[in-house]
């Protein structure tokens, strides 16, 4: 299947940009801000970061109920990401040998890179790198005052 253009822009996410037009954009659904309920079954790893995380975007106003399975995916990643990465504290931790004896990356380091790319995905959802940042408005940012000239 060919993609279609880029993804389309969530209301909320324009209104956050500060490009959101009422005659052409809608909100979507309404949700209510907040931080989601942790999964039960969710390891420690993943509750100690959603404790950590869930707030801060609940506060951005980048979080919602319905957010839950996005944010365990996130979280989830994220974990697994450090796990593979704590095995992997040496050079020789990286290598591994094949049955005749050469050298070759080991499957940790592709699960690494794997894991890298789904945090990253995530990331980029919820607003935590750099880039996707620079996209979104604060809410207290306003129109620049220009002292009269606007009517120019």
């Amino acid at each position: 299947m060919a993609k279609r253009g880029r993804p389309a822009i969530p209301g909320q996410v324009k209104v956050l940009q500060g490009n959101f037009r009422k005659d052409r954009d809608s909100h979507g659904p309404s949700v209510d801000i907040e931080v989601p309920e942790c999964p039960k079954d969710a390891p420690d790893a993943i509750r100690i970061a959603w404790k950590k995380i869930g707030p801060v975007l609940a506060q951005q106003g980048l979080l919602s109920k319905c957010d839950q399975i996005p944010l365990f995916a996130y979280l989830d990643s994220y974990t697994k990401f450090k796990m593979v990465t704590k095995a992997l504290e040496t050079v020789e931790d990286m290598l591994e040998a094949t049955p005749n004896g050469y050298q070759q990356m080991s499957q940790l380091v592709h699960l690494r890179g794997k894991y890298w790319k789904e945090v990253m995905d995530g990331a980029k959802e919820f607003g935590h790198t750099p880039a996707s940042r620079s996209s979104l408005k604060a809410p207290n940012q306003g129109q620049f005052d220009f002292g009269g000239f606007e009517d120019i």
